[in-house]
């Protein structure tokens, strides 16, 4: 049976003490970091609130239009701003697509590019959009957009 002065006598030989064992474990674990997601892009945050800013000021012009008049908000005269933000949010996908460790961002974009796309045919289907329509529809992409917020701005920390 070995007793704790032969063990401490066996570091020593062979020129280690417990002291610098545990400084040691301390330089290696303080510089090995876990990277369970990917880095902060501000640029993409960016990127998320002008596209954000966008679809809120689309649905917002759609309210400030008197429903009296259904030509205004026919959706001929949405295609372009329609087209607009469906790209930005290709955009925002393809970014996200290619970073690393980024399924979960990809998911909430993917989910966002999907409904903004359904919302797009609908319109384009019915022709008109009423109040509780755009409202519903405002709503419902501002929660998407807030939780985009968050994934990114997440990552910062």
């Amino acid at each position: 049976m070995i007793n704790s002065s032969t063990n401490r006598i066996i570091l020593f030989k062979h020129g280690f003490s417990l002291n610098a064992f545990f400084l040691i474990c301390v330089l290696f674990f303080s510089h090995c970091r876990v990277h369970l997601l990917p880095e902060f892009d501000a640029a993409i945050l960016e990127q998320i609130d002008q596209t954000a800013k966008r679809v809120d000021k689309f649905y917002l012009d759609l309210l400030e239009l008197d429903p009296a008049n259904l030509h205004k908000r026919s959706y001929s005269s949405c295609s372009d701003s329609y087209i607009t933000i469906q790209s930005e949010l290709n955009s925002l996908y393809i970014k996200n697509k290619i970073r690393p460790l980024n399924k979960n961002t990809l998911r909430i974009v993917e989910i966002t590019r999907d409904l903004w796309i359904k919302y797009k045919s609908e319109h384009k289907q019915a022709q008109t959009l009423t109040n509780g329509v755009i409202e519903l529809n405002r709503q419902s992409m501002e929660e998407l957009f807030y939780t985009m917020r968050i994934a990114e701005k997440i990552k910062k920390q």
